[in-house]
């Protein structure tokens, strides 16, 4: 019997074939890589600021002057009501009857109020005192060849003089001849035993008998002698004018003009800008939308004051005196940036430019206003009471869009 070897088998390696799988593997690494790199690379890091539009939107609280007429009357009498609160009359409608029945009608002190209306006057004296004393120091500073203080003390006398004149000859409201509050009396005489007279409406409008006491303290015509704050501390207690019996010049009820009022909130300086290049407006207020316009902008101390004018109502518009509201300036234009390309430098906000070498260097800004992804800034220059005139960003200057991401003397990658 042939006896049959068994031999090994061995199996050749094939190395074209590990060959192959590296190189097809160091081909998919080598795209990969590529393929990120390449997105990376392609990350818009910077952009060139354009003049571009902006909605602009705050939140205020607004103090709500209207156009009223408060009616008095010389008459003593028991009252009789015929119009009801917050009902809308036309003129010649009746309002109540005030009738003698024979009794003894005791009659009312006249209240403090002009008092309180004294308190929130603006002191003219006070306000051209400063003026004389601004300019005084202005003077001492050019004598003694100080001059780093100068602009700012010509700014503050600027807004002084702006406010006075306004004071004395550019009052929109009388040169309009527009009133917010007169008291007009109806009835006069004595009412003999048994005589009944009839109270009518002496306008249009929405009729009511709550009084707060703003009626002779706040008045459109003197709108400028206001001083927002000390009318903000200000705190009166509303009250009704329903009552069963009249008494001489004490008031019966006051009627409110539906077709124009005004809302005056008060905004920071650098904001004065964003209301005087515009004048329409939209007011949020309790999820209705209104329109609006701005009637004018001015200094009030520390700050400013926006005094806008609206035609349609909104619910108790006639009874409030302050609302919460918000106020959107629709395409509002101005030179535009991104908030990521925002960078705080030493307490200075400012962007990082970039230069004709590619480095980025830190420029300070001043915003005028944001929105949740934008910015609109001053073009060019700005003052800052510090630094004084300030040179800043102006069109088509290149700016990173994400400052976080840089320090300045880095080098933007083409």
């Amino acid at each position: 019997m042939t006896r049959v070897k068994n031999k090994k088998k061995h199996r050749k390696v094939r190395y074209d074939r590990i060959i192959m799988s590296l190189l097809f593997l160091g081909g998919l690494i080598y795209f990969a890589v590529k393929l990120i790199l390449g997105f990376f690379a392609d990350q818009q890091l910077t952009y060139t600021v354009q003049v571009d539009s902006l909605n602009l939107e705050d939140s205020y609280t607004a103090f709500i002057l209207r156009n009223e007429l408060v009616v008095d009357t010389e008459l003593t009498g028991k009252i009789n009501y015929i119009a009801e609160e917050s009902s809308i009359v036309k003129k010649n409608h009746p309002i109540l009857e005030i009738y003698n029945d024979g009794g003894i009608v005791t009659s009312e002190t006249i209240s403090e109020r002009e008092l309180d209306r004294k308190k929130i006057q603006f002191d003219y004296t006070s306000l051209e005192y400063e003026i004389g004393s601004l300019k005084d120091r202005i003077e001492l500073n050019l004598l003694n060849k100080t001059y780093g203080e100068i602009p700012a003390l010509k700014q503050e006398l600027i807004l002084k003089q702006t406010r006075l004149g306004k004071l004395r000859v550019e009052n929109k409201f009388l040169s309009n001849r527009e009133t917010s509050n007169v008291t007009q009396t109806i009835g006069s005489g004595h009412l003999t035993e048994g005589e009944k007279r009839t109270v009518s409406a002496p306008a249009e409008g929405i009729l009511t008998y709550q009084i707060d006491g703003y009626e002779s303290v706040l008045k459109a015509d003197n709108i400028y002698n206001i001083s927002f704050k000390e009318l903000s501390d200000l705190k009166f207690e509303e009250t009704s004018t329903r009552t069963e019996v009249s008494k001489s010049q004490v008031p019966l009820f006051k009627i409110v003009d539906v077709s124009t009022y005004y809302l005056l909130f008060e905004i920071a300086k650098d904001a004065i800008q964003t209301y005087e290049d515009i004048q329409d407006l939209e007011v949020h207020v309790d999820q209705k939308v209104l329109k609006a316009v701005v009637h004018d902008v001015y200094s009030d101390q520390d700050s400013a004051v926006v005094l806008i004018k609206l035609h349609e109502p909104f619910d108790d518009f006639h009874l409030n005196r302050w609302q919460d509201l918000k106020v959107v300036r629709q395409n509002y234009r101005g030179l535009k940036i991104k908030v990521s390309s925002i960078v705080t430098q030493e307490d200075r906000l400012g962007v990082y430019s970039v230069g004709p070498d590619r480095r980025v260097s830190f420029i300070p800004i001043k915003v005028l206003a944001y929105d949740s992804e934008n910015a609109i800034v001053y073009n060019a220059q700005f003052y800052d009471p510090e630094f004084g005139l300030v040179r800043t960003i102006s069109v088509d200057q290149e700016v990173v869009i994400d400052s976080k991401a840089f320090r300045e003397g880095d080098i933007v990658h083409e």
